[in-house]
């Protein structure tokens, strides 16, 4: 599940699906596209990420609300297990 599959849903199937609100969901996106531009350490280096910091909020709630592996997080988003687990640590 991705976040432009579920943008659209209602508000009431939408904290269910994820544990938050909508609103708090997109104040939680800010803080960390906040945290993320303060600390960055090389600011034009390297290739755009695949996945967006929606996207991955959306697999850090996935892995504490509804405590799925990082094996099943991975194959839903695409990526190896390893890139899950570095970027949920990371959030």
């Amino acid at each position: 599940m991705k976040y432009t599959e579920i943008k659209d849903c209602k508000p009431a199937v939408f904290k269910r699906l994820t544990g938050v609100t909508q609103t708090t969901f997109i104040e939680m996106i800010k803080v960390v596209e906040n945290y993320q531009t303060l600390h960055r350490k090389h600011k034009n280096r390297g290739c755009k990420p695949r996945l967006s910091i929606a996207d991955k909020l959306l697999m850090l709630l996935m892995y504490y609300r509804e405590y799925r592996t990082f094996l099943h997080i991975s194959y839903c988003y695409g990526i190896s297990e390893m890139h899950c687990w570095r970027t949920i640590t990371r959030l």
